[in-house]
């Protein structure tokens, strides 16, 4: 259930940032939040 909600979350940033939203991911991660 949670992870299909982080899935979707996912998903909607890339479609709607594009490679902007796949760096901010990558940096969110770095940051120690998994994501």
């Amino acid at each position: 259930m949670i992870i299909n909600a982080i899935a979707n979350f996912v998903t909607s940033v890339i479609s709607h940032l594009g490679y902007p939203g796949i760096f901010l991911l990558m940096a969110l991660e770095s940051a120690c939040i998994p994501i």
